[in-house]
């Protein structure tokens, strides 16, 4: 590690049990916050409720389950006022032609809206264009091939309907992101159906519809990120495999250079299934989960933080098993991070952790020591203390097990304190 303490910087918040946890969304309905779950899978079958989770009383509470086929992803939007979930249904062991479904919120839950044939569903994308709702739908497979195309789909008042089709190869995620006036739409193709060795495809937005703009080779690539520092942007690709067992591979950061983009910084990941940037503090983090390393499922999930070198370094790991997805949010002034456990080796169910950010140096009684090796966390504010910073009125200001004039003086302001107070 790269800086001592920080590894006390995220800390567990709340443990939910899921069942093959996947993909989690957070979103807010009002001034509600709610997060969502998508299951994928039991060990036995993909036929598992997804959960939607309540903020009460801080902590997530369950609110509501949602049966699904082998979930893979949660999208939440918003449209005229109106809250949606999208969800994609995979696969079971017979099929992948299953629907991708839209669920509308009634006021206290959400009901079916628009169901929307799919191969294999993976990833969904909302996106605005001029005030026009649209949403990306990446199919990763037919039941006999990974070259299958992707919909994208446009809201026409009432439900949403296919605009475009787009050839794609095992399309594993969409991300839609902008540069100055210009609309970019990312999809990570994983397999072709003879190697992971592929291109993904950046299209740009013509007025009409989307065409190709970059093509980016990738390896096994699972998910895009995109985030802007200093006015620069740049696109990460968590890149899972080279084959069928070489997982210990580089993700790859690209930094636009005003025409496109191009190679900036490579991170060894393993299994990389997804990433995710998030600013705390004016400080700039990129997380990657890491799904397998071709040995093992139980592996650490790493933040990354943003270094004077204009780089990212490693700060801090998580443990993580089979890591599908990371999601960062506030609620008020605190800051979670999100992290969903598929596969331990042994069961799917497993647990999804929340943690919460808490600074190492952080002081809270302004005492001098701060709260990581403070003993006395909660002594009244600028108290004299001892290096443990429990208070100094049992005698020994100086902390030299000797009693001197600085600690008769010491001793008297105390009291003079705590009279004050």
């Amino acid at each position: 590690m790269n800086c001592g303490v920080c590894l006390a910087d995220f800390i567990e918040f709340q443990s939910i049990q899921t069942v093959g946890g996947y993909n989690l969304e957070y979103f807010t309905i009002n001034s509600d916050s709610y997060i969502a779950i998508s299951n994928h899978y039991n060990g036995s079958s993909f036929n598992q409720n997804s959960y939607i989770y309540k903020f009460v009383n801080s902590t997530f509470v369950l609110l509501q389950t949602i049966p699904t086929i082998g979930a893979l992803d949660i999208e939440s939007f918003e449209i005229n006022n109106e809250t949606y979930l999208a969800i994609a249904n995979s696969h079971d062991n017979s099929t992948t032609r299953y629907n991708f479904k839209i669920f509308k919120w009634n006021g206290a839950s959400f009901e079916e809206f628009q169901s929307i044939p799919a191969n294999c569903a993976s990833d969904i994308e909302f996106f605005k264009i001029n005030e026009i709702n649209y949403l990306a739908l990446a199919n990763n497979r037919s039941d006999s091939s990974y070259n299958v195309n992707s919909k994208i789909y446009k809201w026409n008042n009432s439900l949403f309907e296919e605009i475009q089709s787009i050839p794609t190869n095992g399309g594993a995620d969409f991300h839609f992101f902008i540069i100055g006036d210009e609309k970019y739409l990312a999809i990570a193709n994983y397999y072709n159906n003879t190697s992971k060795k592929v291109n993904s495809i950046i299209y740009k937005w013509n007025g009409e519809s989307f065409e190709i703009f970059q093509k980016i080779l990738t390896y096994g690539a699972y998910d895009w990120e995109s985030f802007e520092i200093d006015g620069n942007y740049y696109l990460a690709v968590s890149n899972r495999a080279n084959n069928v067992t070489e997982y210990n591979i580089d993700s790859v950061i690209y930094k636009w250079n005003g025409m496109l983009f191009e190679d900036y910084q490579n991170i060894l990941t393993h299994g990389a299934v997804c990433s995710d940037f998030f600013e705390i503090d004016n400080n700039y983090y990129l997380c990657f989960s890491n799904h397998n390393n071709g040995k093992t499922q139980n592996l650490q999930s790493t933040i990354y933080k943003w270094n004077t070198d204009n780089t990212f370094v490693e700060y801090q790991q998580l443990n993580t098993h089979s890591s599908r997805r990371i999601t960062s949010f506030d609620i008020g002034s605190t800051q979670y991070l999100a992290i969903s456990n598929l596969y331990d080796g042994f069961t799917y169910n497993l647990n999804m952790k929340i943690y919460t950010w808490e600074n190492p140096y952080k002081d809270t009684d302004n005492d001098g020591i701060i709260d990581l090796f403070d003993k006395c966390p909660y002594t009244l504010n600028h108290s004299i203390v001892y290096s443990d910073g429990c208070p100094a009125v049992r005698g020994d200001f100086s902390d030299d097990q000797k009693l001197s004039l600085t600690d008769c003086i010491g001793i008297l302001k105390e009291l003079i304190h705590v009279e004050n107070k």
